[in-house]
């Protein structure tokens, strides 16, 4: 399962590694009971039986007040999605009709904005967005466009400042590895 995951070189969250859990306890169960049958005596073993079960509700009662606690990195990474959450947030009071643009996060939206009044708009290269906002761009619908913080998304921002729209960035509440754009015609056009 892990060398699937390595061959295919997929982002592995941790919630992937989860199916090896129970290969890895029977492993580690083994293991154990092997030392112990390894130890002579009854009374050895008995007591390593015994010492083993004591350590291991230690660990866990440890580990699992982390968890709870959210101290543990297991599952809580807060920004995964790369802040998808964070501009979903932002978007979560946007008014029907309000058009979010999207290149590269289609499944984060359809995950965070499933329910919500906001159409979720995939363009398939930048020649399409300038032809979707030449067509639609100055309806009154309020537009919104994310984009990476990265070099990657500089061609489709010179499309949209090429089709006469100007990106006003949104001030998002926390570190995002995605910038939300407001998608504003420019004046006169």
């Amino acid at each position: 399962y892990f060398l699937l995951h390595w061959f295919v070189a997929v982002p592995v969250w941790d919630r992937y590694l989860l199916p090896l859990v129970p290969l890895l306890a029977v492993l580690a169960a083994r293991g154990l009971v092997w030392l112990v049958s390894w130890l002579d005596g009854w009374l050895v073993g008995w007591l390593v039986g015994w010492l083993a079960v004591f350590l291991l509700t230690v660990f866990l009662l440890v580990v699992g007040r982390q968890g709870r606690n959210g101290r543990f990195p297991v599952g809580g990474q807060t920004n995964a999605d790369q802040g998808a959450a964070l501009v979903a947030a932002w978007l979560d009071d946007a008014p029907y009709g309000t058009v979010l643009y999207d290149h590269w996060y289609s499944w984060q939206w359809q995950y965070h904005l499933f329910d919500k009044r906001v159409f979720v708009h995939w363009f398939p290269h930048p020649d399409a967005l300038a032809e979707d906002l030449a067509a639609f761009g100055r309806d009154g619908s309020p537009r919104y466009l994310v984009l990476p913080n990265a070099d990657v998304a500089l061609p489709v921002y010179r499309a949209v400042e090429s089709g006469r729209f100007r990106l006003e960035p949104v001030p998002l509440s926390g570190e995002s590895g995605m910038i939300l754009y407001r998608v504003v015609p420019e004046n006169g056009s």
